[in-house]
C-alpha cells in the first residue's frame, strides 16, 4: 500500500482517445481549500525530509550496492525493507562544478517553455505533462522554492505491446542545510487526487507511484563543486519486465552527468552579445585571432561572445539554447 496523499476533489468527467500532448484543458482542477493547501505543503516538506534522509549513499537505511562506475557517476541498486512491495531502488552519485543558483535554474518548470527545456535536457521519455495546482512559489526572499502538483506521462519504448506510464504527485523544491553545508533539492512523491484519476479506462495509462524520486544538491568540502545524487524508488504499474524497469532506472540516473553541460550553456549563454553591438563585418579586413586576410576560402564570422569578426574555420562551434532560438559561437 502506498502511502500517497489522498485528496477528495471533484472528478473530471473529460475523456479523448490516446493522443499526445493532452489539450490544455483536459484537466479540470477546482480550487483548493486552505486545509487542503495546508496538508499537501506539509505532505512536501515530509517528502523532502526524506529524500535526504534516504539519499545518503552510507549509514542511510537502504543497503546501496555499485552497479556501474562510468565517468564520474556512479549508478547503485538498493535494497529497501520499509519500501512497498515492487518497488525498485536505483540511486546515481557525481559531482558537479556549479553554484546551487545555477543547478536550481536547470530545473524551474513552471512555464511551458521551462518545461520543455527540461524535458530535453534530462527526461526525454516524458511524452505529456500538467502543472494541475501550485502551491508555494519563489520569491525574493526564497528564489529556489516551489510546491506543486504535477502530472506526467513517461513513454513506452513499444506502446503496441507495454503501455504508457502516468504518475500524478507533489513536487517540491527546497533550500536547506546538512551538516553546516548548504543544499537544495526536488522531490517528488505520488498523491491521489479525484481530478487526476486512474486514465487506464480512458487513455490507456497505467498509473505508476513514485515513492520518493529526486535530485539532492550539497556543497562539498572544494569551492564551487556540489555533490550530486538522484534517488529513484519508485513502482512503475502493471506487469512492466523487470529487464525494461532496469533499463529505464539506469538510463534515467545516467542523466545526472549532462547537468554540468547544461550548467556550462546556461554560463555561455548569459554572455552572447546582441546583434547591435556586434562589430560590423565590412570594418574588418582581418581575423581577430590570426590577422590573416578574409577571402574566399576564409570567410568572416561573427563571434557572439568577444563580438569580433574572425575567419569562419577558426570560430569555435558550439550550440546552446539561447530563448527559443539556438546560438553559435
Amino acid at each position: 500500500m502506498f502511502d500517497g496523499f489522498i485528496l477528495a476533489v471533484v472528478p473530471s468527467p473529460s475523456s479523448f482517445m490516446a493522443s499526445f500532448p493532452l489539450p490544455s484543458t483536459f484537466f479540470r482542477c477546482p480550487p483548493l481549500s486552505r486545509t487542503d493547501e495546508f496538508l499537501l505543503q506539509q505532505f512536501a516538506e515530509q517528502a523532502s525530509l526524506d529524500l535526504v534522509h534516504y539519499s545518503q549513499l552510507e549509514h542511510g537505511p537502504v543497503t546501496w550496492t555499485l552497479l556501474e562506475d562510468d565517468h564520474d557517476v556512479q549508478v547503485f541498486v538498493g535494497q529497501d525493507p520499509t519500501a512497498p512491495p515492487r518497488v525498485i531502488n536505483y540511486i546515481s552519485s557525481t559531482q558537479v562544478h556549479a553554484t546551487i543558483d545555477e543547478v536550481a535554474r536547470l530545473f524551474q518548470t513552471e512555464t511551458p517553455h521551462e518545461y520543455a527545456t527540461y524535458r530535453r535536457n534530462f527526461a526525454k521519455d516524458i511524452i505529456d505533462g500538467a502543472l494541475l495546482y501550485t502551491l508555494a512559489q519563489s520569491s525574493e526572499a526564497n528564489p529556489r522554492h516551489f510546491v506543486g502538483v504535477r502530472w506526467m506521462v513517461v513513454g513506452s519504448p513499444v506502446p503496441a505491446v507495454i503501455k504508457h506510464r502516468d504518475f500524478c504527485s507533489i513536487e517540491g523544491r527546497y533550500d536547506f542545510d546538512l551538516n553546516g553545508k548548504r543544499g537544495w533539492l526536488r522531490c517528488f512523491k505520488s498523491i491521489e487526487l479525484a481530478a487526476c484519476p486512474d486514465l487506464e479506462p480512458t487513455l490507456g495509462l497505467v498509473r505508476g507511484r513514485y515513492h520518493r524520486v529526486g535530485f539532492v544538491f550539497v556543497e562539498s568540502d572544494r569551492p564551487g563543486v556540489l555533490q550530486v545524487t538522484q534517488l529513484m524508488q519508485l513502482y512503475t504499474g502493471g506487469h512492466l519486465p523487470s529487464w525494461l524497469q532496469r533499463f529505464s532506472a539506469k538510463r534515467r540516473a545516467r542523466s545526472i552527468k549532462h547537468i554540468e553541460m547544461f550548467v556550462r550553456q546556461n554560463r555561455m549563454a548569459l554572455m552572447i552579445l546582441s546583434d547591435a553591438i556586434l562589430v560590423d563585418k565590412t570594418s574588418r579586413r582581418r581575423c581577430f585571432l590570426c590577422q590573416h586576410k578574409f577571402g574566399p576560402f576564409r570567410m568572416k564570422w561573427s563571434c557572439q561572445q568577444c563580438g569580433e569578426v574572425l575567419i569562419l574555420v577558426l570560430s569555435l562551434y558550439t550550440y546552446f539554447e539561447f530563448g527559443q532560438d539556438f546560438a553559435r559561437v
